[in-house]
């Protein structure tokens, strides 16, 4: 969940540094009076620099965990990824070359000078749906994942 609607924008990215392909996806989207309704996206196989592609947004809807925040979502499945707004589905994403993620980067940034506010909260990093199980808790969330991802 995130709230973007001063001046910073906000950017998801998933890494492979495993593999060796130096794959990525970053997600980026600038503020705005909506808020997180113009998402880009920049993914390449290699880690190479290719340039953000936009994909647009999707239509405001109330989050139910935090009135006037956005919901993103990253959904990989093998090797396509799916790019999430508060439930609608607003691209699909390939990237041969990204097969594990091993790094999650949630940032913010804003032009030289500029200050305002941004906030991310409800951070969900689960894995459960490939596996087929039901979610880790939110307070161990974060620990177990994160410790499968280092190793």
């Amino acid at each position: 969940d995130f709230l973007n609607n001063d001046v910073f924008n906000v950017h998801l990215r998933v890494d492979d540094d495993k593999s060796g392909t130096n794959a990525y996806i970053d997600i980026y989207s600038p503020p705005g009076p909506q808020g997180g309704n113009n998402f880009n996206y920049a993914s390449p196989a290699d880690g190479a620099w290719p340039g953000w592609t936009n994909i647009g947004g999707a239509p405001f809807e109330k989050n139910p965990r935090k009135e006037g925040y956005r919901q993103l979502c990253l959904r990989k499945e093998q090797k396509n990824f799916f790019i999430i707004v508060d439930n609608k589905e607003i691209a699909k994403v390939k990237n041969a070359g990204l097969l594990v993620i091993t790094k999650v980067f949630i940032s913010i940034d804003a032009a030289a000078g500029r200050s305002g506010s941004m906030h991310v909260d409800n951070v969900d990093i689960d894995d459960a749906f490939l596996k087929g199980s039901k979610a880790v808790g939110r307070q161990n969330k974060l620990p177990i994942i994160w410790s499968e991802l280092k190793s």
